[in-house]
């Protein structure tokens, strides 16, 4: 009895010491998480000061700082010091600007680093040895560096688990209409990130080259570079304001960025100048059928197919307008027409897939919505149906496996309609509503 009076008592000091002690741990912590906060917010206030930016984990500004943007800045080695300051730090742009070896040493602090873009800087074949001790890097930008390709050769061999990407220097031309042929030569080739650079270096002898701007702005949509390509049309159609293929790849790049009414504004000037301008017609069917307003996209769509029948995504999106008609028949010959142009047009697979479940033809439905997938992964929509697909094929083990899969890239607020499939497939029972397959009949790519 006296022994379990004395382990209670024991217990008692135990925990008035502990109460007594936690407000100091407490206080400590408190005062340490505010220190660290005064850093990043005088760090950050800083870079800003220096002509750069900042970005922060989902864009929320009581979140880390995840990006530093300090392109075309001149910065000594000991400023550096400040990136220290943002500890969940992963992508660094330091591009455009006298950044040189002496900076690149400084950054093997940055624990959590993991693309480095150094374009158009000074450093130089001696300073790469400083990447090596960067612990978490994974990619590293060195196109207009100072660096020669027998040491990005021996980088790369050096770390295999790091993507370099360097592209050999253009040659040294005299003017800019020599620049600009060699843009249109290496557009012709595939060779798109090479022609955006000599595109650039004809700006910059000739900044009122007008065609420059328009092929710039065109290659620049192909890479997906939305804003930069606006940038780019909306310089041509201050030099060309009566250009009808000028608006009309504004208003594309617009409705790329979101900004749907300008780019209806802007398509419905260019139909003005030139009713039969297949891109604007394109943008107006886009705005449509966004809307759901399908029957009145589809005459834009058919009209930009019959302008440009060489354009993968003209029928791709007139194959969708089909679709969401049930004009089943016609929105196939859409989809073959659109993967016969382009084969990796995975937003056409998918369609196509979604044809073969509406006449029920599962197997063929596996193989589109497949390729669909493999192509690109990170879309939940393609997974779903293709889980879908399984199921109504009798497929379960391969319908389970691949929603589990649907389960890993689905949006927080999709995850308990997934969770239900999955139970369903796992019971081998298909999703109430299958008979009709659900579309999301998304954009996706867009003119490819």
């Amino acid at each position: 009895m006296r022994r379990g009076l004395y382990c209670l008592s024991l217990c008692c000091v135990l925990l008035i010491g502990t109460t007594e002690a936690a407000p100091k741990t407490k206080g400590k912590a408190a005062r340490a998480e505010q220190r660290e906060k005064a850093g990043a917010a005088a760090a950050v206030s800083t870079v800003e000061k220096l002509g750069g930016r900042v970005e922060r984990m989902n864009g929320d500004a009581e979140q880390p700082v995840v990006a530093v943007i300090l392109s075309a800045v001149k910065l000594a080695p000991a400023q550096l010091k400040l990136l220290n300051e943002f500890p969940e730090l992963h992508t660094l742009i330091l591009r455009d600007g006298p950044f040189d070896n002496a900076g690149l040493a400084q950054l093997s602090t940055l624990g959590n680093l993991q693309a480095l873009d150094l374009e158009n800087t000074l450093v130089s074949d001696a300073g790469l040895a400083s990447l090596r001790k960067i612990p978490k890097i994974k990619e590293v930008y060195l196109t207009g560096s100072a660096v020669t390709e027998a040491a990005v050769i021996a980088l790369r061999k050096q770390m295999p688990e790091t993507q370099i990407y360097w592209l050999a220097p253009l040659p040294k031309l005299k003017t800019a209409a020599a620049y600009f042929k060699l843009g249109e030569d290496l557009v012709l080739k595939g060779e798109r990130v090479q022609a955006i650079r000599a595109y650039t270096a004809a700006m910059q002898l000739d900044p009122k080259m007008s065609a420059v701007y328009l092929s710039r702005g065109w290659t620049l949509l192909k890479e997906d570079e939305h804003a930069l390509a606006k940038a780019d049309f909306e310089n041509f159609v201050k030099l060309q304001p009566q250009s009808a293929m000028g608006l009309g790849g504004l208003a594309l790049s617009q409705y790329l960025v979101g900004e749907l009414d300008k780019a209806t504004i802007t398509a419905e000037k260019a139909l003005k100048l030139d009713k039969d301008c297949a891109d604007a017609l394109y943008v107006r069917g886009m705005v449509k059928y966004d809307s759901e307003n399908f029957e009145d996209a589809l005459p834009d769509f058919e009209r930009a197919a019959e302008l440009e029948p060489a354009d993968a995504a003209n029928h791709e999106r007139l194959g969708w307008t089909y679709f969401e008609l049930k004009m089943f028949e016609n929105s196939l010959v859409e989809f073959d027409a659109a993967l016969k142009i382009d084969p990796s047009f995975e937003h056409a697979y998918y369609g196509r897939g979604l044809y073969w479940m509406s006449v029920q033809k599962p197997l063929k439905a596996i193989d589109d919505l497949s390729k669909a997938y493999q192509i690109d992964s990170t879309f939940p929509d393609y997974a779903v149906d293709l889980a879908l697909a399984y199921a109504t094929k009798g497929d379960w083990t391969a319908a389970v496996a691949t929603q589990k899969k649907v389960l890993a890239i689905a949006a927080e607020d999709d995850q308990p309609e997934q969770q239900k499939r999955l139970k369903m497939y796992l019971a081998k029972q298909l999703p109430s509503g299958a008979a009709e397959v659900e579309s999301a009949a998304k954009p996706g790519p867009v003119k490819k």
